[in-house]
Parts: structure tokens; sequence; C-alpha cells
């Protein structure tokens, strides 16, 4: 199957036509969108939507932190796991693939400063990520052999480390532990890596992994994110 992952930066309303366009061009089967709009998803297929609420007043009804489209029907949506996560950020469902059921987490883990200086006010630096890794954990750890199970989104680090203090570097690296970051290190088409992820269960593999620009044809910039995309096989 094939899935992506795209921070689109709330989507502006000057480029929203031409970031609906560039998601519909990747052609994907299962697509997580972060900081994004309902609009810009694929017409057709099944879609499930993280809470409108993560701690700031929603200024448009069709914003949401993370959002899950997929070609194929989805059940058993959940936006809250009852494991202490930030709100709004968490989105998982089982997708109903021609190769079996794919249950898939989209997440968007928050940024450093987090409702430190704006939103709530009231958090310290990386508090509301490493809240976020400390709840999401249990759900990696805890979930069975099967069916395969794929986590992507917006992780907000680089993985190798590069700038994250080292305890918040480990705290990811340690969630991440039953599974396979196949956006690890540099991206094909992309200069360098990303802080947007896909990490699968051993009963996926990758068979390609590619990026593209955040610059439209004419140079327009059309989000502070690339897109990341993945061909996943499942194992026999």
């Amino acid at each position: 199957i094939r899935v992506a992952t795209w921070n689109v930066e709330w989507a502006a309303r000057a480029q929203r036509d031409a970031i609906t366009a560039r998601l519909a061009s990747v052609d994907t089967d299962v697509l997580v969108v972060t900081e994004g709009v309902t609009s810009v998803l694929p017409t057709g297929g099944h879609h499930a939507l993280g809470d409108a609420n993560w701690g700031i007043p929603l200024s448009d009804p069709q914003r949401r932190k993370v959002l899950l489209w997929s070609r194929f029907p989805l059940s058993d949506v959940v936006t809250d796991p009852g494991t202490d996560l930030p709100p709004g950020r968490f989105v998982a469902a089982t997708c109903h693939t021609p190769a079996g059921p794919i249950r898939v987490i989209g997440v968007c883990i928050p940024w450093s400063f987090a409702h430190v200086t704006s939103g709530r006010g009231d958090a310290e630096p990386w508090q509301e990520h490493l809240q976020f890794l400390h709840g999401l954990r249990p759900l990696i750890e805890q979930h069975p052999p099967s069916p395969p199970l794929i986590v992507m989104g917006d992780f907000n680090q680089r993985i190798p480390r590069m700038r994250a203090p080292r305890h918040v570097s480990d705290a990811l690296e340690e969630l991440l532990r039953p599974l396979h970051v196949v956006t690890s290190g540099d991206i094909a088409g992309l200069p360098s890596g990303t802080v947007d992820h896909i990490a699968v269960t051993s009963g996926l593999h990758a068979s390609e992994v590619h990026g593209l620009s955040r610059h439209a044809a004419d140079g327009a910039q059309l989000s502070d994110h690339d897109l990341i995309a993945a061909e996943l096989v499942v194992r026999a």
C-alpha cells in the first residue's frame, strides 16, 4: 500500500488549491495530514479526524491537528485512547486493505514550545512533547502482533537526533523501539532528513521511501514541511 504524511501548516487559503492538488497527485492509499483542514483531503474514500480541542480556540471549523484519510474502509476509530495524551493530536483506525486489516495511528506530536509562550501558556519547554510520548508508548507496546501497525505524522524530532535534548531524543527512541522507522536519516528527493515520519511493525516493510518538496513548481512555498511517502509491503 502507498502511504504518505504531510504537515500542511494549516493550508493557507492562497495555497489551498495547490496543496489539494499535491495530495491528490501522490495517489496514496492511506494519508495522514497534520495541521490541516478537511477540504484538502482527497475526494472519495474514508476519513477520521482528531478532536477539535487541543488547547487553543478553533478559528476554522475545518481545522484539525491530525486528519486520517484512506482509500479503503475504516473501522474502530479512536481519538481519545485514555492514556493522558495531550488532546486533539491523535487519531487511530483500522484500515481494511485488500491485503488485510492494518491499524493506523496518526499523530501530531507537540513541538518543543507547545503551550509555553502561546496557547495556555502554562507549560515548560518539551513538557507537552514528553507527555505525548509517555501517553503514546503503551499504545505501541501493547499492540498485538496482528494486524500490522503504522504510526505516522509529525513527530517534531529528526531521527537520528539533531537538535533535541538528549533526554527528549531518548524518550522518542524508547517509544519507537517496537517499530521500524522507515523515514530515518536522509530521504530521497529531499535535501536532508525530516521531522515527519512513518514507522511500522514487523508485519510491514518499505520497498520505497521518498519525499516531495514543500515548494510548488513556481517556487511558492506550500508549507514549512515536506511531504513524505512510502510504499509498504505486507509480509507473508
